[in-house]
């Protein structure tokens, strides 16, 4: 009869959320098209039905950003949003896009530009 090694639960789960934690951290690095950089912008955030605020970028790729907003939770995955910026990657051009928010997270959104000229 083969030995056994018993663990308690709780370390089994913890060992199985830390390895999956890492595997779709680093799934998602290698698959991000465009590496994002800790940049800090200020962007006119517009909804389709709400007027525009100012919110403040954590990071930005050329495809899109992360945008520090309070109740980030009141935005819904897939909703078009419209933003207004300076540009840091393109010398701070005044530069207006629109994006679908691709996730909310506690503390803001992120947003994936929609290039018009793909479709």
């Amino acid at each position: 009869m083969p030995a056994t090694l018993k663990f308690p639960a709780g370390i089994l789960l913890l060992v199985l959320h830390a390895f999956l934690l890492k595997t779709v951290n680093i799934m998602s690095e290698n698959l991000r098209k465009y590496p994002r950089q800790e940049i800090k912008v200020n962007v006119d955030l517009s909804f389709l039905d709400n007027d525009s605020r100012i919110v403040k970028t954590r990071d930005i790729s050329e495809g899109g950003m992360f945008l520090v907003t309070e109740n980030a939770d009141r935005y819904p995955i897939g909703e078009m949003v419209h933003v207004h910026y300076l540009d840091p990657f393109n010398d701070d051009a005044d530069t207006f896009k629109d994006a679908i928010i691709v996730r909310v997270a506690g503390d803001g959104i992120a947003i994936s530009f929609i290039e018009m000229d793909a479709f």
